[in-house]
């Protein structure tokens, strides 16, 4: 199995994050340069939001996390020319079309180049790469690490870790369904089930 899931008791990320607080927005890319409204006919002008954004630094993962403290986000660490991390990018973009409530976010790292993300790295705990959180309300919720494709072919092992992923959102916002339920006033009807996390 490509990737294990780690069920942690719900902790601040802020914390571990410990960045600069003048912490400016960095301009994000989409990760496919075909995601736009050109390509189906749109104006190149009213291009859609992108479905995962390709983030450059940790600082800007850093800004992202402070910044939306109400989605579910899904933070998938990769490593530069990893033939396994090449192979979950498709998924991960598919992922985010089946959730679109949820904001993906993709940091890719130069194992040797970006202390940064070292840090940042070593801060979350993480110790083999590829590796995706999920974070609702600045709470890590779920932890997906990379056990290797285990001689399959990266494709395999990619397709096995997206459905562990789906499984890992899915869980993640029933989770924060019930928890807004649980916050619904006696004898008042449930609120509409909503992915908003307090």
């Amino acid at each position: 199995m490509p990737m294990q899931r780690h069920s942690s008791a719900t902790r601040d990320v802020t914390q571990e994050l410990a960045g600069s607080s003048n912490i400016l927005p960095l301009p994000l890319k989409p990760l496919s340069p075909l995601a736009g409204g050109a390509l189906r006919g749109g104006s190149p002008l009213a291009l859609p939001e992108p479905r995962v954004l390709q983030l450059q630094s940790s600082a800007e993962l850093e800004h992202m996390v402070a910044s939306h403290t109400r989605r579910l986000l899904v933070v998938s660490f990769a490593l530069n020319a990893c033939p396994f991390s090449d192979a979950l990018l498709p998924w991960l973009a598919h992922s985010a079309q089946r959730h679109p409530d949820a904001l993906f976010l993709r940091l890719a790292i130069n194992s040797a180049a970006d202390e940064g993300a070292e840090r940042l790295l070593s801060a979350l705990s993480i110790g083999a790469l590829p590796a995706t959180l999920l974070l609702a309300g600045q709470q890590l919720v779920a932890r997906l690490e990379a056990a290797g494709a285990g001689g399959r072919p990266p494709e395999a092992a990619a397709r096995e870790a997206a459905l562990e992923l789906h499984q890992a959102i899915m869980a993640a916002k029933l989770q924060a369904r019930l928890q807004h339920a649980d916050c619904a006033p006696q004898g008042a009807a449930a609120p509409a089930p909503c992915l908003v996390y307090a």
